[in-house]
């Protein structure tokens, strides 16, 4: 196999990882990796406990995401009208490590 028809064998693999349902909500792998980025953007290190504003319409994927990427479930501490203060154990605390 040669380089080129190595990385897009890779490419292939990582489309069909992107779009399958990961959720039992329906919500796909690239969608809660889509989330679970704006969800940890001020991060150093998305392992850590996590503590973030978010829109209220965004709460159900947020909370998919958060659990999804570190077994951690995503609380509301705030609510602001539209938008939420929310907060999770992160995936250190979660997985005990």
């Amino acid at each position: 196999m040669t380089l080129e028809t190595a990385m897009q064998e890779r490419d292939r693999m990582m489309e069909e990882m992107n779009a399958q349902v990961v959720s039992s909500l329906g919500f796909t792998h690239s969608q809660l990796l889509d989330a679970f980025n704006v969800l940890t953007k001020n991060m150093e290190n998305w392992k850590e406990p996590i503590q973030s504003f978010i829109r209220k319409d965004e709460l159900e994927i947020m909370r998919e995401a958060c659990s999804y990427f570190t077994a951690s479930s995503l609380e509301v501490a705030l609510d602001k009208g539209g938008l939420l203060l929310v907060y999770a154990d992160g995936y250190y605390i979660a997985v005990g490590a």
